[in-house]
């Protein structure tokens, strides 16, 4: 499913660059015309370049956009994390964790699929190995991240309580199921987080 906010849809890729599709990036579509929909820009920062597969999330309550770069084999991760400002101009999104040009942070993320918690503090990215990133979006300009640990394999998906300490996530392998994990630790900024465990 690819990403909206307002007037706008976000389409990713799943392999980056692909023959056929004009080069990487994101897509920025402005739709407030269904019947003609327009490309507005292309987002070439790390992350995006690379493919963004199902990590590419809108936050609605704080305006961003952000995405990890899931290169092929699908799962692995690149180590990338970008994060855009959508709320001022969804049409033309603005990239907050910028370096130089359009190089951003780099950061321990392996990832795939990914979710921010309710409150928007938090960006979770899982691979598709079992790597659970916490990463604190608190300053967007300044991501870090602050948990990083296996919690099994197959996690694919994520959902929260509505106070955002308890992650329920969708099994694939080696059976399918869900997994509800305790993330309190992470979200009260803990300085070192007890290993995120099955909830009781």
């Amino acid at each position: 499913m690819n990403a909206t906010y307002k007037h706008c849809a976000y389409i990713g890729s799943s392999f980056g660059a692909v023959k056929g599709q004009g080069g990487g990036g994101v897509r920025v579509l402005d739709v407030s015309n269904p019947a003609k929909p327009r490309v507005t820009t292309v987002l070439r920062s790390p992350a995006m370049l690379l493919g963004t597969w199902e990590s590419l999330k809108v936050d609605p309550v704080r305006g961003t956009l952000a995405a990890t770069g899931v290169p092929n084999p699908a799962g692995i991760g690149a180590l990338t994390f970008d994060i855009y400002d959508i709320r001022h101009d969804c049409a033309h999104p603005r990239l907050l964790n910028r370096l130089a040009g359009d190089l951003t942070v780099p950061s321990a993320v392996l990832g795939h699929e990914e979710a921010f918690s309710p409150e928007s503090r938090t960006y979770y990215s899982m691979s598709g190995f079992g790597e659970l990133t916490a990463i604190d979006v608190s300053n967007p300009r300044k991501p870090k991240v602050r948990y990083a640990n296996q919690i099994g394999l197959g996690n694919h998906g994520a959902s929260f309580s509505t106070d955002g300490r308890v992650m329920y996530g969708v099994l694939t392998l080696p059976s399918a199921g869900v997994q509800i994990l305790d993330v309190s630790d992470i979200q009260d900024r803990k300085l070192f987080p007890r290993s995120v465990r099955s909830a009781r």
